[in-house]
């Protein structure tokens, strides 16, 4: 019999991995999901290691999501950008938390968005689950020759991408921000972005947002200030653990309206990256981790 702590010990890594592939939380939590159902309907004792099985059969439905939301980006309003997670609602221990450092920031979701799909899996789940080419092969109807192929233009891809050289901002840096929107100082916002700063609001066409991207650090400074000016008697500001660094939440009385993240080079905001879209700001809230069972009859 399955043990449901099979699920809590294998949860973290299931959804960092399908996280990964997808840059859907939505998407990430359906794969793993199907995959515990589908676990529970194979006959007794004819899974001899469940956590195994579970990566592997995770990995192909998130791999047939990524597919499928390709085919359809196209109907897509305005920018789009990856979901956002409360880190501590889906790595709440240190020893989980560990699992996320550095593989799921914002920076390198967006990089991992300039592969095509089965340069996206390939890469994942060599990086992740170190698994060998010829097994990677076996998964996606590859030969191990074009997998070892696919990783490699997959890596030169990823290390000619613009956000190669971005890292997370720090948690001063963040505060900074929130100081200075908050006083509605466009100076003061201006002076802690690049020149050539960017900023991206994906609202999905179901809340506005910018309808494209914002650019260079005298129009983002002063159309932030310019918002949050005009607005502070609606919303407030407050820190946040955003895909494990330091971002910023937007509150109204009826819950998180907007969610922050800011990557950095140089020292300085290169790109402010708000997340308004409702239907993907789910992970941002708090949730218990449970295994699905199967009803009555099933």
């Amino acid at each position: 019999m399955i043990q449901d702590s099979t699920y809590q010990e294998t949860y973290p890594r299931l959804f960092a991995l399908a996280y990964r592939l997808t840059g859907s939380v939505a998407d990430a939590e359906d794969a793993i999901q199907e995959a515990w159902i589908r676990l529970l309907n194979e006959p007794t004792g004819k899974i001899n290691t469940p956590a195994h099985w579970l990566y592997r059969t995770v990995s192909n439905l998130a791999i047939d999501a990524l597919r499928a939301a390709k085919r359809t980006a196209t109907g897509y309003h305005g920018p789009w950008l990856p979901e956002p997670i409360a880190t501590n609602q889906y790595f709440p221990d240190p020893e989980t938390e560990a699992i996320v450092r550095e593989d799921l920031s914002m920076a390198l979701l967006l990089m991992l968005e300039h592969l095509t799909p089965v340069q996206r899996a390939v890469w994942v789940l060599r990086t992740s689950l170190e698994l060998p080419f010829a097994d990677i092969g076996d998964m996606l109807g590859q030969t191990e020759a074009n997998c070892r192929q696919l990783f490699r233009r997959a890596q030169d891809r990823l290390q000619r991408s613009d956000e190669h050289e971005l890292v997370d901002a720090p948690a001063e840096m963040v505060a900074s921000f929130i100081a200075a929107v908050q006083s509605g100082n466009a100076d003061a916002v201006a002076q802690l972005l690049l020149d050539d700063a960017v900023w991206i609001g994906d609202g999905g066409g179901v809340k506005p947002a910018t309808a494209r991207p914002v650019l260079g650090a005298d129009n983002v400074s002063r159309g932030l200030a310019g918002v949050f000016r005009k607005t502070a008697d609606l919303f407030w500001l407050e820190p946040a653990s955003i895909n494990q660094a330091a971002g910023m939440l937007v509150r109204t009385a009826d819950g998180i309206e907007l969610a922050y993240t800011f990557l950095v080079k140089d020292g300085k905001i290169s790109h402010v990256l708000a997340v308004r879209n409702p239907h993907k700001l789910a992970g941002m809230s708090p949730r218990e981790i449970q295994p699905p069972s199967l009803g009555p009859g099933t």
